[in-house]
């Protein structure tokens, strides 16, 4: 009898193990009612406060040490 009950709960543990393996059936996400076809890209706008132009090509000459810097964003930006 002892046998029996040892072989029937293996055989019910098995089976609670196979039952958890099979994946569930997820339903086919649903397309995007309204896509946006032309994202908008976030831009970013830096400055440093010791900034100061190079030469007439656009470069800027920034002194080294401490210096105070402000980035500003086209838009709210969510931090991850």
């Amino acid at each position: 009898m002892k046998k029996l009950l040892l072989v029937l709960m293996v055989v019910a543990m098995a089976s609670f193990l196979f039952v958890g393996c099979i994946p569930s059936p997820t339903p086919d996400p649903d397309p995007d009612p309204d896509p946006d076809p032309t994202p908008t890209a976030i831009t970013a706008t830096i400055a440093v406060a010791t900034e100061t132009p190079a030469d007439a090509t656009g470069k800027i000459f920034v002194k080294g040490g401490h210096n105070e810097i402000t980035v500003t964003f086209s838009e709210a930006v969510g931090i991850p």
